[in-house]
C-alpha cells in the first residue's frame, strides 16, 4: 500500500513517520482505532475502549525494542509499570495489566484470542472476558485490578521466542491519584500460564 489514508495498517511497517522508506518503520496506531479526534478543540468522537499500537522489534531497541525487557527479566514490570502515550492535546499514562505471547497457530487454535481486532466493547461482560482472556495468559503475574470502563491500551511486537510470534503487553489508564506501582509490587513470573 502507498497511501496512508487507505484504511490498512501496513503503511508505516517500513516507512518513517515523514513517509520515507525505513527498515525500522514506525510506532503507529491502528487505522481503525479513535484517538483524540479534535476539531475546533473539541473531541468529534469518543477514544476507541481499546486503543492498539503497533511497532518492530527493532535489535537495537528502538521502536518497540525493547518490550522484550518485560519477558526477559520477570521483576521488570514492578520497576516499568506504566506506559506513557501522548497526543497533541492531552499526555495518558497506562499501567500495565498483562504481557504474553501468541504464535501463528493461535489464531486457529480452541484458545485463539483475537485481542488485535477488538477495539471496543459493547457490555461489562464483553469487556471482563476480553480483560481475563488476557490475564490467564499473561507471563508475568501482578495485582492490578481492571475495571469496566477503564480504557485500555494493547502494544504488540514481532517475537522470536515462539514461531511467528507476537508480543503483547495490555494496560488500562492509570487513575487519578492512584500510585503506579501499586499492584506490580510483587511481579514475577506466572507459573499457570493459558
Amino acid at each position: 500500500s502507498s497511501d496512508p489514508n487507505n484504511n490498512t495498517n501496513d503503511y508505516y511497517l517500513y516507512r518513517s513517520f515523514k513517509q520515507e522508506s525505513s527498515k525500522a518503520g514506525c510506532i503507529f496506531m491502528d487505522f481503525r482505532c479513535h484517538f483524540d479526534e479534535v476539531y475546533n478543540h473539541r473531541r468529534t468522537i469518543e477514544n476507541s475502549d481499546n486503543l492498539i499500537i503497533y511497532g518492530h522489534n527493532m535489535n537495537n531497541r528502538s521502536m518497540f525494542g525493547s518490550l522484550k525487557d518485560y519477558i526477559r527479566n520477570y521483576s521488570y514490570l514492578s520497576e516499568h509499570p506504566i506506559v506513557h502515550l501522548q497526543s497533541l492535546y492531552k499526555s495518558y499514562n497506562y499501567k500495565i495489566f498483562a504481557v504474553f505471547l501468541v504464535d501463528s497457530e493461535d489464531k486457529d487454535s480452541e484458545y485463539a484470542f483475537d485481542c488485535w481486532n477488538t477495539l471496543d466493547f459493547d457490555s461489562e461482560d464483553e469487556f471482563y472476558d476480553f480483560v481475563n482472556e488476557a490475564k490467564k495468559r499473561t507471563i508475568i503475574k501482578n495485582d492490578v485490578d481492571v475495571e469496566y470502563g477503564d480504557p485500555l491500551l494493547t502494544l504488540y511486537t514481532c517475537n522470536s521466542t515462539v514461531a511467528d510470534g507476537k508480543l503483547i503487553l495490555m494496560a488500562r489508564l492509570l487513575r487519578p491519584g492512584e500510585d503506579p506501582y501499586e499492584g506490580v509490587e510483587n511481579a514475577g513470573l506466572n507459573d499457570n500460564i493459558l
